[in-house]
């Protein structure tokens, strides 16, 4: 956040989201804050001088779950090395899975990295 006027300025969240959980302002302004569950939220923040003039601001902002936003995957042909990694939008840092199905033979799923790769040996899924 920025605000400008008499220096310093102090910062204050008067009006707090819900659920709050690890949030806090520090004196640049700048708004940390671990969001325990994806939602709408609308707080107020107060900027402020050595004057007593202040700036009651209401900020929304809304969290979302990461998404993966890959739709479609190249096919790969047998005895040639495949990569391919997925690509998600949303909060990082993240941890991939591989929660359903078979990999086809010779393929495999890298958990850090989101990349599907490896020599497909077959065309039938085991």
């Amino acid at each position: 956040m920025h605000a400008v006027g008499t220096l310093p300025i102090t910062w204050e969240m008067i009006e707090w989201p819900t659920p709050a959980a690890d949030i806090s302002i520090c004196c640049e302004g700048v708004l940390s804050w671990l969001v325990p569950v994806a939602g709408d939220y609308t707080f107020t923040v107060v900027a402020s001088n050595m004057f007593g003039d202040s700036a009651p601001v209401e900020f929304s902002l809304t969290i979302t779950t990461p998404s993966i936003i890959d739709v479609d995957l190249d096919d790969g042909i047998v005895g040639i090395p495949y990569s391919h990694t997925f690509t998600a939008i949303g909060a990082e840092p993240r941890e991939w899975s591989h929660t359903s199905g078979n990999l086809p033979p010779g393929l495999s799923f890298d958990p850090v990295t989101g990349t599907l790769s490896g020599n497909p040996w077959s065309t039938r899924i085991m």
